[in-house]
């Protein structure tokens, strides 16, 4: 199984920089040498988002770890527009369950 996960950075009314990372604790990582050694993938952001345009999407596919349990989706992002000083910090965890493949989800 195979999931995609999205953020979208939007501008603040003016140039926006956005710094920081997203770590998605369920996708599971391989290498030449095994199917799956770790788990999570990070990934670095660094944007700058112009006014008034589409925003910019940032996107993760992999696959799902093959461990049941709970995990999470966590976000921690610094916003910055020229002019302010005080860049606004974003901080956000999802949690996540991962089911074992033909289990019952709950209603």
């Amino acid at each position: 199984m195979y999931v995609s996960v999205s953020v979208y950075l939007y501008d603040a009314g003016a140039k926006t920089a956005s710094h920081g990372a997203f770590r998605s604790g369920f996708i599971a990582r391989s290498n030449s040498t095994s199917y799956e050694t770790s788990t999570g993938y990070e990934t670095t952001v660094d944007y700058q988002i112009e006014p008034r345009k589409q925003p910019t999407v940032i996107a993760v596919f992999g696959p799902v770890t093959s461990t049941p349990g709970p995990y999470e989706l966590r976000m921690v992002l610094l916003a910055e527009v020229p002019g302010h000083t005080d860049p606004h910090q974003f901080r956000h965890a999802v949690p996540v369950r991962v089911v074992p493949s033909g289990a019952q989800r709950p209603s």
